[in-house]
């Protein structure tokens, strides 16, 4: 018998806004969001090249991810600072911004299909239905501003702002070419900075479009 988070996560599907409204929202920020994450990200690199130096790079994926996040949590709150639209902060665990109280980002890595690897729990399941996971008073729109690394976790390939229902990608928005360095995106160049481990260098298939994230 299902209990009574089951049943609200069931039926319970929250109105949010649309692509469009969203967009005259937070469009002004595009570019703070993707500087964010692609100077999070360069961050990272530079631990990595720094660790290099005293011998073997040795980091999980989950590590690299976690960095990159820590990064991202620091970055937005000096982006954001003095900002009265937008509150940055860790909400039930969950680091993001809202903006005027209607739009709620996280920022998450995800992979070729717009998913979080992490495992599913409860409370991603009631983020990605739209349900107000953190009892901000109101209900705003859940969106997530995701980045996807090459396999070897050197190169950042894309950042994107996803909108879910479930488990269907109501839209989504490609905002690479926000970041002002677009050579930023090549192939990192790192010398003697092996991939994380469990993580092959591989190069994905142009026939099926992938990016080499991790496919799952």
């Amino acid at each position: 018998m299902e209990n009574l988070a089951q049943q609200t996560l069931k039926n319970s599907y929250m109105a949010f806004l649309s692509q469009q409204e969203v967009e005259q929202i937070v469009r002004k920020y595009f570019p703070v969001i993707a500087e964010v994450i692609n100077s999070s990200f360069r961050e990272y690199l530079d631990v990595r090249t720094e660790r290099s130096r005293y011998g073997v790079v040795d980091l999980k994926p989950r590590t690299c991810g976690s960095l990159i996040n820590d990064f991202i949590k620091l970055r937005l709150a000096k982006a954001f600072a003095g900002n009265s639209e937008v509150v940055v902060g860790e909400f039930k665990g969950i680091v993001g911004i809202l903006i005027r109280g209607e739009v709620f980002i996280r920022f998450k890595k995800l992979d070729d299909e717009l998913k979080g690897s992490n495992a599913q729990t409860l409370q991603t399941e009631k983020y990605y239905k739209q349900i107000d996971f953190a009892g901000f008073g109101v209900e705003p729109t859940l969106l997530v501003a995701g980045f996807l690394p090459d396999s070897s976790w050197t190169q950042l390939i894309k950042i994107v702002l996803v909108c879910r229902e479930g488990d269907t990608v109501v839209w989504f928005k490609d905002l690479t070419t926000e970041v002002k360095q677009s050579a930023i995106f090549e192939v990192a160049k790192i010398n003697n900075v092996p991939a994380a481990e469990s993580v092959p260098r591989v190069r994905a298939k142009k026939q099926d479009g992938k990016t080499g994230t991790d496919n799952k």
